[in-house]
């Protein structure tokens, strides 16, 4: 057995342990996100956004199978992506998946900014539902309008384990030459897919660092802190916590993204004639180990881990969730009676009504924990 086939071995149980843990543990946030009816309006909005979010990572670790089953097939032959029409239908869902996770991060970021920087300001409700449905159909319909009109391509790349956007059928002669409007196509492409990826940096980053200027005013002001103010330091140090993890796992993929997108320049800027063989091996890296595995990691490993990380952090940060986990796996007893009487407990987003405490005249807006 050569490294290369470990490897894609090793890759897969990788896969298998993500994609099943995943699932369970999304599955377990969703419902506990749906049962929860907390009070506050500003709270109901981040308990609307982070169901978004939860289906968002339900979906992307439960489509892991289709590359776990190619990981582990000699010669990297996935027999399901080999069905034309199955190809197509995974290549449009992980086209978008990736993108509308950044952009729910994004949004995620600008509403906090709102709050913080106006602690009183409403945030309505609907808003959670209404513009992450609008970007996923306009999202959705921008894909299958380029899909359907041959701008587009989904096939199947061995080197990547997975079907994936191109302007080039998978039967295109290898020697052909590639026109200047296929390469512009190309472009455009890749322009499209690097926008939010690009831009989301700006506000997430933006968003953390008042996060962090929140969390020094709070602390000058310890002495004075009601018990809602603590909620809110508890919801900002989740904030920076999920903040780090889109770094982590989201970061290298944008700047691929981007760095596609340059590259995809430089080909249209090219004198000589490039064929379709050359344009599809043209990559950012000259290491064959860097193009097969470096792609895999950055697009659907980390992608992947991410949504898998994020109930992790829910459980971690959010101490009813935990206790809700127990006493539904039987691990432990249940708090109903608490979450009755204080149903925003987890959804700490913004104090909406005096509880007698000082207003530090910031404020947070994520889901957080109790933790004081």
């Amino acid at each position: 057995m050569d490294g290369f086939r470990l490897a894609d071995i090793v890759m897969g149980s990788l896969l298998v342990f993500i994609s099943l843990a995943g699932v369970a543990g999304n599955s377990l946030a969703l419902s506990y996100f749906l049962n929860a009816r907390p009070s506050k309006s500003n709270n109901r909005y981040i308990r609307n956004l982070y169901i978004v979010i939860t289906i968002v990572d339900l979906l992307a670790c439960a489509s892991l199978f289709p590359i776990i089953e190619a990981a582990f097939q000699d010669g990297r032959g996935g027999v399901m992506f080999m069905s034309p029409w199955f190809c197509d239908v995974w290549g449009l869902l992980w086209t978008g998946l990736p993108i509308m996770s950044i952009f729910l991060i994004a949004f995620m970021g600008l509403s906090r900014l709102c709050v913080i920087i106006r602690p009183s300001f409403r945030l309505k409700e609907r808003i959670s539902w209404a513009v992450p449905l609008c970007f996923c159909i306009v999202l959705l319909t921008l894909i299958l309008a380029m899909f359907y009109s041959e701008g587009m391509y989904i096939v199947y790349r061995r080197e990547w384990l997975a079907c994936y956007p191109a302007v080039f059928p998978a039967h295109e002669d290898p020697d052909s030459l590639v026109s200047p409007e296929d390469i512009s196509r190309g472009v455009v492409l890749s322009t499209l897919f690097s926008i939010i990826p690009g831009i989301s940096i700006v506000p997430i980053s933006v968003s953390a660092v008042l996060s962090v200027v929140y969390l020094r005013v709070s602390a000058r002001l310890s002495s004075r802190m009601s018990v809602s103010t603590k909620q809110q330091n508890s919801a900002t140090v989740t904030i920076l916590l999920v903040t780090l993890l889109y770094f982590l796992f989201n970061i290298p993929f944008s700047l691929t993204v981007v760095g596609g997108l340059v590259l995809n320049h430089s080909l249209a800027d090219e004198s000589v004639e490039v064929t379709v063989k050359t344009y599809n091996s043209a990559a950012l890296w000259d290491s064959r180990v860097l193009n097969e595995y470096g792609y895999f990691v950055i697009f659907y490993l980390c992608i992947s881990l991410n949504s898998l990380c994020n109930p992790l952090m829910y459980l971690y940060r959010m101490e009813k969730f935990k206790s809700w986990v127990r006493a539904k796996t039987g691990l432990g007893s249940s708090t109903e009676g608490q979450s009755k009487k204080d149903p925003d407990r987890d959804l700490v987003l913004v104090n909406e009504g005096g509880d007698g405490g000082t207003n530090t005249g910031c404020s947070a807006t994520n889901i957080s924990s109790d933790r004081v």
